[in-house]
């Protein structure tokens, strides 16, 4: 809200109204693309050792990965699962060990027919209390639908989201509906981030600093748009930066001269 004047319509209008054309998976895809970057998926990472010249990442299943410099962005519940070597400064882990509160629930759902687009905002205490109509497929209406508390609901149970969304939709017929318990997966350990009260004057700072040859990224540390991609790229750009400048401090080694042939 600070960052749209105090101003609700302009926040909607921020996040909610202007789309990314493909949606957010061609933003990646694209990112992906100019970086010429590798993913390797189904890797977890259970510790990092910095030398001073090389970060190896260690796998919960042993496999390794060397490189001249790291840049961490897992969210705040994670980090204190990865075993830091030497380890994280006592106000990084603070920070770490103050994680976040928010616990909430986020769930896609795809009514019947097309409806004109609208917002619904419920009771605080309401399993799901905010709704808001994203875009039409194929004569339906795709929903995304919030909650406080996902231990509240089974947002996987279309009848129980039915439920819910009937209370400020009368009339609307829930086809279908898609979730993930991101509080309860242990890579996340959360929906999106809520900060604690004094967050932001204190250990944010601590947590955007680099450890070494380790960097530190995410949209749970970022400056401005903290819980949107757009503070996760923001967050990224600045540490991208800073291991550009780290690296070239400290160029990679020479190979040796090539020795001349002995006079005969």
């Amino acid at each position: 809200m600070a960052l749209t004047n105090g101003d609700w319509a302009v926040n909607f209008e921020a996040c909610a109204t202007y789309k990314i054309q493909g949606g957010t998976a061609a933003l990646a895809a694209a990112i992906l693309e100019d970086s010429r970057a590798a993913v390797e998926f189904g890797l977890t990472v259970a510790g990092m050792e910095d030398d001073g010249g090389t970060v190896t990442l260690r796998s919960a299943d042993g496999r390794t990965i060397s490189a001249r410099a790291a840049i961490v962005t897992v969210p705040l519940p994670v980090l204190g699962t990865i075993d830091f070597q030497p380890p994280l400064p006592p106000a990084k882990e603070e920070g770490a060990g103050l994680g976040q509160i928010s616990r909430g629930v986020k769930v896609w759902i795809r009514l019947r027919g097309e409806h004109a687009p609208f917002v619904a905002l419920g009771q605080a205490d309401w399993p799901l209390n905010f709704f808001q109509a994203e875009y039409t497929l194929d004569g339906d209406t795709i929903v995304a639908g919030f909650g406080p508390d996902a231990t509240k609901i089974d947002a996987s149970d279309a009848a129980a989201v039915q439920e819910q969304l009937g209370r400020l939709v009368p009339g609307a017929d829930v086809l279908d509906v898609a979730t993930h318990d991101w509080v309860a997966d242990p890579l996340t350990g959360e929906t999106w981030p809520m900060h604690r009260t004094g967050f932001l004057g204190n250990p944010l700072a601590a947590m955007q600093s680099g450890h070494g040859n380790v960097l530190f990224a995410g949209s749970d540390i970022a400056n401005c748009w903290g819980g949107f991609i757009d503070g996760a790229i923001e967050s990224g750009m600045e540490a991208a930066l800073d291991a550009a400048a780290l690296l070239a401090a400290r160029p990679t080694a020479k190979e040796p001269a090539p020795q001349e042939p002995a006079l005969r």
